[in-house]
């Protein structure tokens, strides 16, 4: 059950009028609001003052709880009416009431909610290679699919990704050696997506890999280019501790040797 106010409020429909659909209101205080949004979750904030210009109130919703029978039936309604009394400092939230026509209990608890605010779901990314990964993620409530996206900005996509009913997707054709920024949002429904989410991850270098420093286009696997005269260092912060340089050929094999 999603978080809900904490007043709940016991209806039974009277028994000469059974399957008949009164209005209900319900009242409750500005507080109780307060204290909703102080641990609402995922769910969209109730109002957070009392006003009848809240733009929050169009996100309260009432969730009806059947009592013995239909046993197990969840209704949400949306009020007809909304209305902050401020000559009595309380909320007013009218509805009509369901109707079950032979229903032999109406009793049933109400409670007031608000709409499951669309999250975009966590991700990660792992098995990672020079030109793949693996992206995946959970299954959000509420959510219809997701769409995602790759690129090598961490600028969030202006339009819409690549759909998916799925939650994990293989990515091939990367780049080696590249810093990469994994973008992926939830389908909320109604033409609705959440925000996007993105996790960032760094393509292994290939075995042909040249990575260069002061240069974009390395001649040789390891290129150091630069004005002046160019420095490499190693050094120890021992005392007296070593440095080493190794030039090693015929790597693991028996006629191994390291010349210099």
């Amino acid at each position: 059950m999603n978080p809900y106010l904490q007043r709940h409020y016991d209806y039974q429909t009277p028994a000469p009028n059974q399957g008949s659909s009164p209005m209900l209101t319900l009242y409750c205080l500005q507080s109780e609001f307060t204290a909703f949004n102080a641990s609402r979750g995922s769910s969209k904030s109730l109002p957070t003052a009392g006003s009848n210009s809240d733009p929050n109130i169009a996100n309260i919703r009432v969730v009806f709880y059947a009592g013995l029978y239909p046993a197990g039936t969840i209704l949400s309604f949306v009020p007809s009416s909304i209305n902050w009394n401020a000559a009595h400092n309380w909320w007013e939230i009218t509805f009509g009431t369901p109707s079950f026509g032979t229903i032999s209990d109406g009793a049933g608890d109400y409670f007031i909610q608000s709409v499951f605010d669309c999250q975009p779901p966590p991700v990660s990314v792992s098995t990672i290679s020079p030109t793949a990964a693996t992206a995946f993620w959970n299954v959000i409530f509420g959510g219809s699919g997701f769409e995602y996206a790759v690129q090598t900005t961490n600028t969030a996509p202006a339009g819409a990704g690549t759909a998916t009913s799925n939650t994990v997707v293989n990515l091939n054709g990367l780049i080696p050696n590249t810093n990469y920024y994994f973008f992926i949002r939830t389908n909320c429904g109604d033409g609705n997506f959440s925000s996007w989410a993105s996790t960032n991850f760094f393509t292994a270098a290939s075995a042909t890999a040249k990575i260069g420093i002061g240069t974009n286009s390395p001649s040789s696997n390891l290129e150091i280019a630069g004005t002046g005269i160019p420095d490499i260092k190693i050094s120890s912060t021992n005392s007296f501790g070593p440095s080493r340089v190794s030039f090693i050929s015929d790597k693991g094999t028996a006629t191994e040797w390291r010349p210099g």
